[in-house]
């Protein structure tokens, strides 16, 4: 799971090594640590547990200081030209501190539930903001993931509808979305029912699902993560061997579980609505 890629960054040899990872972590640590106007963060996903690939990305929340914000997005972005150098995808999201006591806060309650699992892991970044972070009484992971899914649901049946004449960067990224859906799905599917994973890993979060899952909604979760597991075995083998032909190949079977994706999505809405 995690970033699709264009065949001239292939080419070009623009696929981090997992030492990249590692050194991008201790670079936002140092830059968080040293920058007033951070006040406090969190950073999530596999980098944390040592299970970062060469296709996985860093997401990281930052609280700033509303009153010092061109220095905060100044050490942002200084931080997203340090990750870009190593090829590292970095999504850094941004809340200013004061919005976190609120319910005009941009985080949904699942995200934060992440991000808290992610604290346990090592993940705090100076001062714990979750601790401040308020949520409407009318919010619950039931609502969360019937919005989440029904945007997801548009997002399939857009790309599927534009694919054709779609700009290689935004055909990547929709590549890189269909095969993330059976995780990211069975992650909230198994928050609404309140069901226990062992940790956040893919091959934990995909074992805890199948129980929950109808046989047509494992098969296709199956399916995706099959043709997940192959796109990154032939990602390592075009390391070591360019082929345009081969790797052209790859993408199109990608493309091809994109209608799996969909009707993937299509299932669980219809399980939660």
């Amino acid at each position: 799971m995690g970033k699709v890629f264009a065949w001239h960054e292939v080419e070009a040899g623009h696929i981090p090594h997992r030492t990249d990872f590692t050194q991008v972590v201790h670079r936002i640590r140092t830059d968080v640590e040293g920058a007033d106007a951070l006040v406090g963060g969190v950073l999530c996903g596999s980098v944390l547990w040592g299970g970062a690939s060469e296709r996985s990305d860093i997401d990281c929340v930052l609280f700033y200081n509303p009153r010092m914000r061109k220095e905060a997005f100044g050490a942002m972005r200084s931080m997203g030209a340090a990750a870009a150098v190593r090829h590292v995808p970095l999504e850094l999201i941004p809340l200013a501190a004061d919005m976190a006591p609120t319910y005009a806060h941009h985080l949904n309650l699942l995200f934060v539930k992440h991000l808290e699992r992610s604290v346990k892991q090592g993940g705090l970044l100076k001062k714990n903001l979750l601790l401040l972070l308020s949520f409407s009484p009318h919010t619950s992971a039931l609502l969360d993931t019937r919005e989440y899914l029904r945007r997801k649901m548009r997002t399939m049946e857009k790309g599927l509808a534009a694919l054709p004449v779609m700009e290689t960067a935004a055909r990547h990224k929709f590549f890189q979305k269909v095969l993330e859906v059976p995780v990211h799905i069975a992650r909230k599917m198994l928050a609404v029912n309140g069901a226990e994973v062992e940790s956040e890993a893919k091959r934990d979060i995909m074992r805890a699902y199948r129980a929950a899952a109808s046989p047509c909604e494992w098969a296709l979760a199956s399916r995706l993560t099959a043709t997940d597991s192959a796109y990154t075995r032939e990602l390592l083998a075009q390391r070591k061997k360019p082929d345009e032909r081969r790797y052209g190949d790859a993408l199109e079977e990608v493309e091809a579980r994109a209608w799996d994706a969909l009707e993937f999505v299509r299932l669980s809405v219809s399980r939660i609505a």
